[in-house]
């Protein structure tokens, strides 16, 4: 692969603003939460989202590509979908026994070239759960410029 190292700049340049995220549901009643699901919304403006199937592959100095890679395959917990104007995630967390905390089992990735303050809306839901519960979210992104030098890509073709 003859643009390897075009292309590795390019990966670094498009994945290194984001970070992962995960979700976790405490369950504070005494009643067991059955097939929960958590649903966050937000406005696009200048956030980047990805789930990890959807994550950018890191490129290969080799052109040939395998047609199944096992890693991304696996069944994820969050769902990251795009629409007009708005993100919508959606993690499957599953059964949350009472007193406990249940992690998502996978992660999303979120970021912004530009400072950024978010506010989201997430609805939490189970089959034995009423009404959903809602809560807004709110967070900051800050974010730094870094000069990227050739010998850093080539740090990068090493990891």
């Amino acid at each position: 692969n003859r643009d390897y190292y075009r292309e590795l700049a390019q990966w670094i340049r498009d994945t290194t603003f984001l970070r992962p995220v995960g979700i976790a549901v405490t369950n504070s009643s005494t009643t067991c939460a059955d097939n929960v699901i958590v649903t966050i919304g937000c406005a696009t403006g200048a956030l980047t989202m990805f789930d990890e199937p959807s994550f950018p592959d890191k490129p290969n100095k080799i052109l040939i590509r395998t047609a199944f890679n096992s890693s991304k395959a696996r069944e994820c917990s969050i769902a990251v979908k795009k629409l007009v104007g708005a993100y919508e995630i959606q993690a499957r967390i599953g059964t949350v026994q009472p007193g406990t905390t249940v992690w998502s089992t996978n992660v999303f990735y979120v970021g912004s070239r530009t400072d950024a303050a978010v506010e989201a809306l997430a609805t939490i839901s189970a089959n034995n759960l009423q009404v959903p519960k809602t809560a807004t979210l709110a967070f900051k992104i800050r974010t730094r410029s870094e000069t990227v030098e050739p010998n850093d890509i080539l740090l990068a073709d090493e990891q």
